[in-house]
């Protein structure tokens, strides 16, 4: 089977799923069956995103956009791979790549580099209106006779991500997964990394608090309270309904590792 790396839902009915070799999978009935959709290339993909039921964009060795719900994806050049795409309407959109740099469009279509001034890996992107976005990353570097080390990194925009500005950077560890940025308005946000403390701003940033839990690979909540994050134990999902301050773990089949969460409200996910 491939390896599923991102899950985005519209409605409580409509949500699609993006992995390996191209792969990329549709439910239209809150996902009792999924169908997998025709997909013009076996490039990994690490991110998909909608904006309603028919116009979607998926990313990853190549970013593709379907304006039909998946049964058709378009080639869209981009220079660089990205790690993950995130958009606030069907014409501006950013994603989010390795070497400090990150992709915007402002029709939907078209891709321009902007560049942070680092070279950052950025897995993460999330923007609350046009112009305020955060992307988080790692900075990695090797120190003879000891190996590499990361650190991770978080930046922030308010202009669109014409200049961003560095907000997190966290110590040095041997070990570094893949995280996740999620905001619910432009003071309120969460990071995870898995293995490292969970992260939290009440200030759009600006300081960011470590929480009583070892995060994950993916994090997302529906409101200032109620949240769920996945990836840092087999198969398990936790909960939090005080805005991350303690989680509960709500026992799944899955045995393996969980990659992606969305929930689309307190019930539905």
């Amino acid at each position: 089977s491939e390896h599923l790396n991102s899950v985005f839902f519209i409605n409580n009915k409509f949500g699609w799923i993006a992995g390996e070799n191209g792969t990329v999978l549709h439910t239209t009935n809150s996902g009792a069956k999924w169908l997998k959709q025709t997909f013009s290339t076996l490039n990994n993909l690490y991110s998909i995103f909608f904006v309603d039921e028919n116009i979607g964009w998926c990313a990853g060795s190549t970013i593709h956009q379907t304006m039909d719900g998946g049964n058709n994806w378009v080639y869209q050049y981009t220079p660089f791979a990205a790690n993950s795409i995130y958009f606030i309407d069907e014409d501006h959109g950013w994603a989010a790549c390795n070497d400090g740099r990150i992709l915007k469009t402002a029709n939907g279509k078209d891709w321009t580099i902007k560049t942070t001034g680092t070279n950052y890996d950025f897995f993460s992107v999330h923007f609350i209106n046009t112009d305020i976005g955060w992307v988080s990353g790692i900075f990695s570097t090797y120190i003879p006779g000891y190996g590499a080390f990361h650190s991770r990194r978080i930046l922030k925009t308010i202009d669109g991500g014409e200049a961003w500005i560095q907000l997190y950077s966290s110590a040095y560890y041997s070990y570094l997964g893949i995280g996740d940025i999620f905001v619910v308005d432009q003071n309120i946000g969460w990071a995870c990394n898995p293995g490292l403390p969970l992260l939290k701003t009440t200030d759009g940033g600006s300081n960011w608090i470590e929480l009583g839990y070892d995060g994950g690979s993916s994090i997302h909540f529906i409101d200032y309270n109620t949240g769920w994050i996945v990836g840092n134990d087999q198969g398990k999902i936790y909960q939090s309904t005080d805005g991350g301050e303690s989680w509960v773990n709500q026992p799944s089949s899955v045995n393996s590792m969980l990659n992606s969460v969305y929930f689309i409200n307190d019930s539905t996910g």
